[in-house]
């Protein structure tokens, strides 16, 4: 998934948590090559061609999460929307 920090509006990609974290944060890889661990409320995802924050994103299942809350991406059908997970 395409995302941008809100501040910064520096622009990488994302689909997976960081699970050494205990706060909401996702590992980010940004274009130049480098990667950090950003908090999903400072973040922005792509979606529909809209920049949307990241947490209204998870909480309105625009973005959901695997069953093992690792990773995260859309929805592939409105089945797994309404479930909230893949």
């Amino acid at each position: 998934m395409k995302v941008r920090d809100k501040q910064t509006k520096w622009e990488g990609t994302s689909s997976t948590f960081n699970t050494s974290s205990p706060a909401g944060e996702v590992i980010v890889h940004y274009i130049d090559g480098d990667g950090d661990s950003v908090f999903i409320r400072d973040l922005e995802v792509l979606i529909n061609g809209k920049w949307i924050d990241m947490a209204q994103a998870f909480k309105y299942k625009l973005l959901i999460r695997d069953n093992y809350n690792t990773q995260f991406r859309e929805p592939l059908n409105e089945e797994e929307k309404e479930r909230g997970w893949y």
